[in-house]
């Protein structure tokens, strides 16, 4: 029987680089990573728009309409939508003419897959991580999944081989300025929220 070290808090895709995820209660992984994680993202006449030349990124959500351009909201301004209203509303909001476009998978990423714990979570709030220059937010972190792992530290993850829900995946290292672990996909499959994180089999 499979040693079972957590479980999955939550799931998120973020179809936008840089903007916020609406929620969602599971995601599927391809080889790439995460379906339409990071697959579209907000460009200028320069190239691509990041939320550290443009904070007010952060304050805009994204949803993955199913197929197409994905939908967004802007706080105060407009509610889901899409193509060229998307393309008003970030340009009214940014105060520049901006645009969503596609970009390659993987193109936008550091890793397929950003997995953070509750545990360090939890300790960086308390301010027992060096949080310093960390690029996700530690109330809503920009990882695709947040586990409890009681009896971890996130560190004891690189190098293992995790079977969560339908998929397995390979813990590769640590980020330099994020808490968590990036992983890449072994076996693609669905993830959902509250489904256990075991030790995976050997192959």
């Amino acid at each position: 029987m499979a040693d079972v070290l957590g479980r999955v808090e939550t799931v998120q895709a973020f179809p936008v680089k840089s903007l916020q995820a609406g929620p969602v209660t599971a995601i599927q992984l391809d080889a790439a990573g995460v379906v339409g994680d990071r697959r579209w993202a907000v460009v200028t006449d320069d190239g691509v728009l990041t939320a550290d030349a443009a904070p007010r990124l952060r304050e805009i959500v994204a949803m993955s309409s199913g197929s197409g351009a994905p939908l967004v909201t802007v706080p105060g301004a407009a509610e889901g939508v899409h193509g060229e209203d998307a393309d008003r509303a970030l340009t009214s909001v940014l105060g520049r003419p901006v645009r969503l476009a596609p970009v390659a998978a993987a193109s936008t990423l550091d890793a397929p897959v950003h997995l953070v714990s509750r545990q360090a979570l939890d300790a960086a709030a308390r301010g027992e991580h060096d949080a310093a220059d960390c690029a996700c937010s530690l109330e809503e972190p920009r990882a695709n999944l947040v586990l409890d792992l009681p009896d971890l530290r996130e560190e004891q993850l690189v190098g293992r081989r995790l079977a969560v829900g339908t998929a397995v995946l390979h813990v590769l290292r640590r980020p330099n300025h994020c808490l968590g672990v990036y992983a890449e996909v072994e076996r693609p499959g669905r993830i959902d929220a509250g489904d256990t994180v075991e030790e995976a089999a050997d192959a």
